[in-house]
């Protein structure tokens, strides 16, 4: 029976986030999920529930030290102008742990952002946490090892790029 290899786990140290090609570097934690959402299907003669998938979400969330007013003037933009759009962007993360088996790089397409904290506290540094949706995503670069042989037989996981 194959062991994990501890030097494998990846550092999230090593993690970068880009918005429109630009590395934020101030930004400390990246959570999202892609998530399918599903029917209950009952079915008949059995006390068993069934699921059929109907479609796709994807949010997250960027956290981060607060450096500039980048976020209260894209956001606070759409609250004060009625012409203007919903900003959306690109975000790409990225993660290049050395000792990973390779780099993992995601792009999240269709991001908008939905709000920005205002304020601060005495004697703390200033964090920002900003809520995002995303439409689709393209994985451009996976990392592969020995724990994708879970998936059924005769199922593909896909490519990358």
């Amino acid at each position: 029976m194959p062991t994990l290899d501890p030097s494998r786990t990846i550092n999230g140290s090593f993690g970068e986030l880009h918005i429109g090609g630009v590395w934020q570097t101030q930004i400390q934690q990246v959570s999202g999920k892609i998530t399918i959402t599903r029917k209950e299907i009952k079915l008949a003669g059995s006390r068993q529930t069934g699921y059929k998938a109907t479609s796709t979400t994807g949010d997250g969330t960027i956290q981060g030290f607060k450096v500039t007013s980048y976020w209260l003037k894209v956001i606070g933009a759409y609250q004060r102008h009625a012409s203007s759009f919903m900003p959306e962007a690109t975000i790409t993360l990225r993660l290049n742990d050395p000792e990973a088996y390779g780099i993992e790089e995601i792009e999240l397409l269709g991001c908008k952002f939905w709000e920005v904290p205002i304020g601060y506290q005495v004697d703390e540094l200033v964090q920002e946490s900003i809520p995002f949706t995303f439409v689709n995503h393209n994985l451009r670069q996976c990392m592969d090892g020995s724990m994708e042989t879970w998936v059924s037989e005769g199922q593909e996981l896909g490519n990358c790029a």
